[in-house]
């Protein structure tokens, strides 16, 4: 009995240290730099023996001797994926975040108002099967996709803009909800198997040329009733019985260019929605609408 007690034990000191907070020190540098960090705020580097893990939270702050220009890159010396619970910037500078290297982020993400991340062009997967909210700050993300993968997550996604990346996506869905609050100026939406619900004002062009759109796969988005599309170029794709719910506003469509496979439902509640150029290459797609008026006009 008394050896159980100590291999409890044993293993509760062992999950602790394991973790523990990564603090970055020592200014510009890699993050595959072992010298960066301590394990306090300001402490000596080398505090580790490895970079952060999954279970490890990361901050920068005002002791991290970071100042207006410096840079981070985000980099492995194996190649593999930059990984860690939350990631907080909170430096007080306008600092540069720059690497091509996925980013795992099994919590949560708070970038700082006035960083540059024009040259973090890596993908971010946002891991947590919990329940978390990430602050954008509205800076210009440039990742090449940003998605929400476990089931049963539900994120909490402020201010946040698309900039450059080229997919926003939904995976592994079932019970998974992504909130969209504040400012929301986005480009592509991939649902895969999840409910998006967006609060707030869609802004900027949706067009396939660029790689942008709406896609929903055996998904749901919900638009909702303090939200609106405006002056939107929509191409894109219902699937397999996925359904887009607009909900009570107007929202105006510039042209939506359609292609359905399978069965989708577009729901339309206590809203207008306009619709100037209308084109849809299969007609198997359900149009609901109640309290709402719809405006159609056939694309050339």
């Amino acid at each position: 009995m008394k050896n159980k007690y100590i291999l409890t034990a044993f293993v509760f000191i062992s999950q602790l240290l394991s973790a523990q907070t990564y603090y970055w020190v020592g200014g510009s540098g890699s993050w595959n730099n072992l010298s960066r960090w301590a394990s306090s705020p300001g402490g000596p580097g080398n505090a580790f023996t490895q970079i952060p893990q999954s279970f490890n939270d990361v901050v920068f702050d005002n002791n991290s001797g970071l100042t207006t220009g410096s840079t981070i890159t985000l980099s492995t010396s194996t190649g593999s994926n930059v990984t860690c619970r939350n990631l907080t910037f909170n430096t007080g500078t306008n600092v540069n975040i720059i690497g091509s290297t996925q980013a795992d982020i099994y919590g949560s993400l708070n970038l700082q108002t006035g960083m540059n991340v024009s040259s973090w062009t890596g993908d971010i997967a946002f891991l947590s099967s919990g329940n978390e909210t990430h602050e954008f700050r509205a800076l210009q993300m440039v990742n090449n996709n940003i998605s929400f993968e476990p089931t049963g997550a539900n994120h909490t996604v402020n201010n946040f803009s698309q900039g450059g990346v080229r997919y926003l996506i939904l995976r592994q869905g079932s019970g998974k909800t992504v909130n969209f609050q504040g400012s929301f100026v986005g480009a592509m939406i991939t649902v895969i198997s999840g409910t998006t619900n967006i609060n707030t004002v869609m802004q900027g062009s949706f067009t396939a040329g660029r790689v942008r759109g709406l896609s929903v796969t055996g998904g749901t988005i919900n638009i909702n009733q303090n939200s609106s599309i405006n002056t939107a170029t929509i191409n894109g794709t219902i699937t397999s019985n996925a359904t887009i719910n607009m909900m009570g506003n107007n929202h105006d469509l510039i042209d939506f260019n359609y292609g359905i496979s399978s069965q989708g439902t577009l729901n339309i509640t206590n809203a207008t929605l306009n619709l100037p150029n209308w084109d849809v290459r299969n007609p198997s797609i359900n149009f609901i609408s109640t309290g709402s008026v719809m405006n159609f006009s056939i694309g050339t």
